[in-house]
C-alpha cells in the first residue's frame, strides 16, 4: 500500500483572492477524501467535496450551493513554509472553477502536515 499524506480534519485554504476557505476532510485507507467545506462566513456551503491524496499530492472538487465548482491541485510534494520542520510541509497549488475555468488562483493550507515517508 502506498503511503499518503493525511489531511483528515479540520484545516482552512487561504486562497491569494482573498477567500479563506474551512475543510472538514475524512480520508479513508486508500487516500479517498470526502467532508465539508465552507467560505464567506459560512454563507457559501459545499454540497459536496470529494478528493485524493496521493503520496504528498492533494486534488480536491468542492460543489458550492452558489453554483460554482473549485478544483483545487496541490503541487506534488509538501514545501516549507510557516511554522514547518524537518518532516513537515503545507500544501500549495492552483485553483479553478470549473464552472468559469478563466477564475483561477494559488492557494496554500494554514496547516502543516507530516511528510510521506
Amino acid at each position: 500500500m502506498t503511503r499518503n499524506v493525511d489531511v483528515s480534519g479540520a484545516w482552512q485554504i487561504k486562497q491569494e483572492n482573498g477567500f479563506l476557505v474551512d475543510l472538514v476532510l475524512h480520508q479513508n485507507e486508500d487516500g479517498v477524501l470526502d467532508g465539508t467545506a465552507t467560505h464567506s462566513g459560512e454563507r457559501v456551503r459545499s454540497t459536496s467535496v470529494d478528493g485524493t491524496a496521493r503520496g504528498e499530492k492533494v486534488e480536491l472538487v468542492i460543489q458550492w450551493n452558489n453554483n460554482t465548482r473549485g478544483r483545487y491541485t496541490s503541487e506534488d510534494h509538501l514545501v516549507g513554509g510557516h511554522f514547518t520542520g524537518p518532516d513537515q510541509g503545507i500544501l500549495k497549488g492552483k485553483a479553478l472553477d470549473e464552472v468559469n475555468p478563466h477564475v483561477t488562483t494559488n492557494w496554500e493550507s494554514l496547516r502543516s502536515f507530516s511528510r510521506v515517508n
